[in-house]
């Protein structure tokens, strides 16, 4: 999951953010108990105060295809049969961690 700062003040680009949180509080907490945050834009350099409820995650779902390519590297050991048995379980993991990140997401953004 990963924590962005939809617009910033300068450009309008998305600023993500380098701090792991699992809801709002957390990442208020995380940068000492304030509603208020300096940020710079990594885009234009612009510096600008932001408030944590301008925080939002989004999923970071690559799971899938990257536990479907290594499942399929591992399984080529066992020759192709085993490709398309360690392909197929390593898709279904990712899609599992996947649909995980998509969850935690969702309740980032419906926090405090």
């Amino acid at each position: 999951m990963r924590l962005f700062v939809n617009s910033c003040h300068g450009c309008g680009e998305r600023i993500y953010l380098n701090v792991s949180a699992s809801s709002r509080s957390a990442f208020r907490t995380s940068i000492g108990g304030y509603d208020l945050f300096h940020l710079t834009c990594n885009h234009c350099g612009f510096k600008s105060v932001y408030r944590v409820s301008e925080v939002f995650a989004e999923a970071d779902s690559r799971a899938t295809a990257t536990g479907g390519i290594v499942g399929g590297l591992i399984g080529l050991i066992g020759g192709p049969a085993g490709l398309l048995i360690g392909g197929g379980l390593g898709a279904a993991i990712g899609s599992q961690t996947d649909i995980e990140e998509k969850r935690k997401a969702a309740f980032f953004n419906s926090s405090v």
